[in-house]
């Protein structure tokens, strides 16, 4: 068994986290979702979904179904964005997350109607 400094180190090289840098949550979502097979239909499971007319703007947000904790929902909504911009990377711009709101702001209304008819698909598929 390798020292516990050791270990460390090694550990944040393969990270890629910064010396002393204490917060290191964003740096292993990352390192997860590199080998993470969980679907788009699957993340997007448990979303709603509101926009503003006249803009390129989607606002999903997460429902209580999802578990409650804020590590758990931003996980979550790391997977659920890397997925999207897999899914759509000519459509969307910029994809950010606060905690229980997916903020997505689209190319243009075609490529907003694009994202937003994914996420619909998926509630028509979990009402059946």
């Amino acid at each position: 068994m390798p020292e516990q400094r050791h270990f460390i180190r090694k550990m944040r090289e393969e990270l890629g986290v910064e010396s002393g840098k204490k917060k290191i949550q964003p740096y292993l979502y990352a390192f997860v979702g590199k080998y993470d097979k969980m679907s788009l239909e699957l993340l997007a499971e448990g979303t709603a979904l509101s926009m503003v007319s006249n803009a390129s703007w989607l606002f999903v947000r997460l429902r209580s179904k999802i578990s409650s904790t804020t590590d758990k929902k931003n996980a979550h909504f790391y997977y659920l964005s890397r997925k999207l911009k897999e899914k759509f990377p000519q459509d969307i711009l910029f994809l950010s997350f606060d905690v229980d709101t997916l903020v997505i702001l689209c190319k243009d209304e075609e490529s907003k109607n694009r994202v937003q008819s994914h996420f619909h698909s998926i509630e028509e598929e979990q009402s059946v």
